[in-house]
């Protein structure tokens, strides 16, 4: 390795590591360690567990984490050395930029090839034991009582939805929704023997003792263009059992605690019915999805370092806020696209390989892009 790699190497290796800490850090806060102390304030686990499930949680951030350690890191290091000259000195002395610039190359790939094994030899296993804690210690049901649910009904022959309902909570011990809401988009009653719904129904509740036959209390009715009307308790077919309540609350990111090799067997067992059913067509994409993001998040490391670097090319350079600012803003927008891009894959509007490789490829052609310009 020659002196001016080592000496690039040497200072870009810790920017990328302060920069990873840096983010991770601001993600632990705002999200798995707020959420693990109101858990634990519903439910009164230990500190010990709460600790634990933590730790846990810490894996899955790895993947999310990386592509933006990379860009502050190359940020943070091109800013600095076209600030002090040195990539000015460097072309001068005969050294062409994209020799400087390979390194960020190299970093971005390693990064990649990083997050990808992490998450799906580190993440998904720690997933996995989060879960069997909280199922030993009862804490998914306790916390499960706190969720808002919301489902909705596919008409199977229009893939329309027919029935929308949402609760505050569910008690899937005593099978109560609290503060529903449910809204009819055909007019009529979902199943046979149940009354007539109109378009939006507000009850203090609702419960039933088995089957998918539910009985709301202190309902009121409201149709567009006439005055609310009060209903008082009655039965309502909502075509969902308690237990198929239970298992949608609880199960919701099932996808999450699957490696590569079982997210593909869901897919391909769902494939035959996805073709006339809208529900498992959407469960298909959705296992396609996340198997394809296990490597397209990743692989924003590669872009994320190329646009990073590409700004050795500034001539007022740049530090510490330069680099902070760049990235925060630039990752806020890609992962803006890169939900925008999850939600039309699950939905079937992109196919699910498009979907998922979309953003970071954007992001890999904006780098690319940069850089020649730098070189002009």
């Amino acid at each position: 390795m020659r002196t001016l790699d080592r000496y690039i190497v040497g200072q870009l290796i810790p920017r990328f590591g302060l920069g990873v800490l840096l983010f991770a850090g601001i993600i632990f806060f705002f999200s798995p360690l707020r959420e693990a102390l109101e858990l634990a304030q519903r439910t009164g686990m230990s500190q010990g567990t709460m600790w634990k499930l933590l730790a846990l949680s810490c894996p899955g951030l790895i993947t999310y984490v990386l592509p933006i350690g990379a860009l502050f890191g190359c940020a943070l290091l091109s800013g600095r050395m076209s600030e002090d000259g040195e990539v000015t000195a460097a072309c001068m002395a005969g050294v062409p930029l994209h020799s400087l610039m390979r390194w960020a190359f190299v970093v971005g790939l390693l990064a990649a090839a990083v997050g990808a094994v992490v998450n799906e030899y580190v993440a998904v296993p720690a997933q996995r034991r989060a879960e069997e804690i909280q199922d030993r210690l009862g804490v998914a049901n306790k916390s499960r009582t706190q969720r808002h649910l919301c489902y909705v009904d596919v008409d199977d022959t229009t893939g329309a939805a027919s029935l929308l309902v949402y609760a505050k909570s569910f008690d899937p011990e005593t099978g109560t929704l609290n503060d529903v809401t449910i809204v009819q988009f055909t007019g009529s009653a979902p199943g046979p023997g149940s009354a007539s719904l109109p378009n939006i129904v507000r009850a203090e509740s609702a419960q039933t003792d088995d089957g998918s036959e539910w009985r709301v209390y202190g309902a009121t009715a409201y149709v567009p263009g006439q005055p609310a009307t009060w209903l008082g308790d009655q039965a309502v077919s909502l075509g969902r059992s308690p237990k198929d309540l239970d298992d949608l609350s609880g199960k919701r990111h099932v996808e999450r605690r699957l490696n590569a090799g079982e997210l593909r067997q869901q897919a391909e067992a769902s494939a035959a019915e996805a073709r006339v059913n809208p529900a498992s067509a959407r469960r298909r994409n959705t296992f396609l999805m996340e198997l394809w993001l296990r490597l397209a998040i990743p692989f924003t490391c590669l872009p994320f370092a190329l646009l990073g670097a590409a700004l050795a090319a500034r001539p007022q350079g740049g530090g510490m806020s330069m680099a902070l600012g760049l990235s925060v803003f630039t990752s806020f927008l890609y992962y803006t696209v890169l939900r925008y891009a999850d939600i039309a894959g699950r939905e079937g509007q992109l196919p699910p390989v498009v979907a998922a490789w979309l953003p970071p490829a954007l992001a890999l052609v904006a780098g690319v892009v940069m850089l020649g310009r730098s070189r002009s």
